[in-house]
This record gives structure tokens, C-alpha cells and sequence, in this order.
């Protein structure tokens, strides 16, 4: 357990489909900060979801697009 807040730049666990959910479609993730910042992922990235089953594509990009 993290606590119920982060500082700016640092996350923790991101579903992107959901956790242990169906998806009906395609899941995008984007995960930015300000220019000259670091991110932090302190945890999983889950494109698709926790256990989830997804119809469409995923998408997940860390960083400047």
C-alpha cells in the first residue's frame, strides 16, 4: 500500500482495462509529466487490464508522444 495520495510524477498500480473486467473495444494509456520532470511508476502498468479480457487493441505509452 502506497497511501492515498502521490506526489506529482509518481504513480502506482494503472489499469487500463480494468481490473479482472471484460473490455468491448480498445484501451489507451498515456502516462506524461511536465517537461524537465521525472516519472516514477512505483508499480505495474497493465495496458489491458489486471486479468482482463480485451476485444480491441492496447496502447500504452510512457513519455513524450
Amino acid at each position: 500500500y502506497i497511501g492515498p495520495t502521490l506526489e506529482l510524477g509518481k504513480i502506482g498500480y494503472v489499469y487500463g482495462g480494468g481490473n479482472q473486467a471484460p473490455v468491448y473495444g480498445n484501451t489507451v494509456v498515456n502516462i506524461a509529466t511536465e517537461t524537465g520532470k521525472n516519472a516514477y511508476i512505483l508499480n505495474n502498468v497493465y495496458g489491458g487490464g489486471n486479468q482482463a479480457d480485451v476485444s480491441g487493441t492496447t496502447t500504452v505509452t510512457v513519455g513524450n508522444q
